[in-house]
C-alpha cells in the first residue's frame, strides 16, 4: 500500500510504502502518476504483477477516469488521461 502527496512548492511527488516492507516500481509509480494527473492525494493498493506494463496502464487509465468521473478531479492533462 503506497501514500503519495504533491509536496513543496514545485509541485514534487512524494511516495512511500506505508504497509508492506517492500517497495516495487508498479504500485508507487502509479501512486506517483496518479498525483500529477489529478492533483489528490493518494493511497493505493494493487497487485499487479512486475513486468506487467500494459496491465499497469490499463489500471491506471481507468483509476483516473472513474476519479474524474466520481468528480474528484478535473483531467490536468486537457482531457486525455
Amino acid at each position: 500500500m503506497y501514500a503519495a502527496a504533491s509536496t513543496g512548492p514545485n509541485n514534487l511527488v512524494s511516495v512511500t510504502s506505508i504497509l508492506g516492507g517492500v517497495s516495487d516500481n508498479t504500485g508507487s509509480g502509479i501512486a506517483h502518476r496518479s498525483v500529477l494527473k489529478t492533483g489528490l492525494n493518494i493511497i493505493l493498493a494493487c497487485s499487479i504483477p512486475k513486468n506487467s506494463p500494459m496491465l499497469e496502464t490499463q489500471a491506471e487509465k481507468i483509476l483516473i477516469q472513474k476519479l474524474i468521473s466520481l468528480g474528484y478531479t478535473k483531467s490536468r492533462l486537457g482531457g486525455t488521461s
